[in-house]
């Protein structure tokens, strides 16, 4: 089948940063369905200023732009995390069932990253359609569904930009596409690990560590570009390598923990912005001493990348 899983952390870090390894080839995606008749001009503007679906030259490239873009709005949003995580928190303040993901992490999550491309999307349909966009396996017709509603949300930025800053719709069209689903994953999936595992508790007593104990991204794949060994296998060009970033979550080590945002010139670059919401939001609920029961946790089923919750559940005890 040609297809492998790297499960293993060690194997997991020196394959990525193998050059031998190239990203999934999005844009050629893109271009056989324009030259079918069919074209996702949508998508093609979103992987074209993804640096993650991009290796060599054009991946630097995109990666210096973006992280210059980044860098700038960390120092103008950090000051005001609390302030953007403050009313949506305080729903936990009274009494009942709390659906976390609908009641407080959407919402956070799509106020945050509003700050971050200068625009808040407001067509809950279509950002939550925006998840298949890295499913490399998708055919003609879900591609084309999905173009659409990446183009509802395209055109909302368009709309909020002003003429002479037109030329970054395509980079803030990718930061919410690469930024929206793995964000709300790993918060998600993070605050139900320790809200399940310390059920009855206050929050005042939970162990909230520094890096999120799970991640929205369990994994991510590369292509062998050439017949090639590695740790004592023959790949033959073309075989597809799922490694698992879940692996990095076990370790004893904070430095490997890190990892679960990648490794190498094709880590995250929203990470530090993703770790001071992380902090800000759990110190924000350590100081709230309220008592939570984990009621359950049901997965979205509609990913093909991503891990996150659908619904998660909590009861505040009064």
């Amino acid at each position: 089948m040609n297809r492998w899983v790297v499960d293993k952390a060690e194997f997991a870090a020196e394959l990525l940063a193998d050059p031998r390894f190239l990203t999934a080839d999005f844009e050629g995606v893109c271009k056989h369905m324009a030259n079918a008749g069919q074209p996702v001009e949508n998508l093609a503007l979103a992987y074209a200023n993804i640096p993650l679906c991009h290796d060599g030259e054009r991946h630097k490239a995109l990666r210096r732009v973006m992280s210059e873009h980044l860098a700038a709005k960390r120092k103008e949003i950090t000051p005001e995390i609390a302030a953007i995580i403050a009313p949506h928190l305080s729903r936990l303040m009274r009494p009942g069932r709390v659906e976390v993901m609908s009641e407080i992490l959407s919402p956070l999550v799509d106020a945050f990253l509003g700050r971050v491309i200068d625009v808040v999307i407001e067509d809950k349909q279509a950002l939550a359609a925006l998840s298949p966009a890295f499913d490399h396996a998708m055919g003609p017709r879900k591609l084309i569904q999905t173009d659409r509603n990446v183009g509802k949300v395209r055109t909302t930025i368009q709309q909020s930009l002003p003429q002479d800053r037109l030329e970054a719709e395509g980079r803030h069209l990718a930061l919410l596409m690469l930024g929206r689903d793995p964000l709300l994953g790993s918060l998600g999936e993070s605050l139900r690990y320790i809200f399940e595992l310390e059920s009855g508790r206050s929050t005042a007593e939970m162990n909230f560590p520094s890096t999120p104990p799970e991640t929205g991204v369990p994994y991510i794949e590369r292509i062998a570009s050439e017949d090639c060994r590695f740790v004592g296998i023959d790949l033959a060009r073309g075989a597809r390598l799922r490694i698992m970033l879940q692996a990095f979550s076990y370790s004893a080590e904070e430095r490997d923990r890190l990892r679960i945002f990648g490794v190498g010139a094709h880590a995250c670059l929203g990470r530090p912005l993703a770790l001071d919401l992380w902090k800000c939001m759990t110190t924000a609920l350590s100081g709230m001493d309220i008592r939570l029961r984990f009621e359950g946790s049901i997965p979205r089923t509609t990913d093909y990348v991503f891990t996150c919750p659908r619904y998660l559940n909590v009861e505040v005890m009064g």
